[in-house]
């Protein structure tokens, strides 16, 4: 996992997806919840960024992508397994 250094995180999963590049995990994201990104994506910080994917503000999701070195600032815990760890099979989701 160290080689990666962009991470999906959300408030209740935690850690959700390891991806190399902002770019990649960005394209994750988008190939998980279907629609566009929404007006109103916001840098939160240092490597930190908020996006809002969907056809709408309602039932949209919302992802947050942040650097390796941002994880533990911003509560998430870096040594956790990711929801989906596979690079062959990116939407397949593990248990904890």
């Amino acid at each position: 996992m160290a080689s990666h250094t962009w991470y999906i995180v959300d408030a209740d999963d935690g850690l959700v997806r390891c991806e190399p590049t902002k770019e990649a995990a960005l394209g994750w994201c988008k190939g998980r919840a279907p629609g566009r990104i929404l007006p109103g994506r916001r840098k939160l910080g240092p490597g930190l960024y908020e996006f809002l994917i969907g056809e709408g503000r309602e039932g949209c999701s919302r992802f947050w992508i942040c650097r390796a070195d941002r994880l533990a600032v911003k509560g998430f815990d870096p040594g956790q397994r990711p929801l989906y760890p596979h690079a062959d099979d990116p939407y397949r989701k593990e248990s904890r």
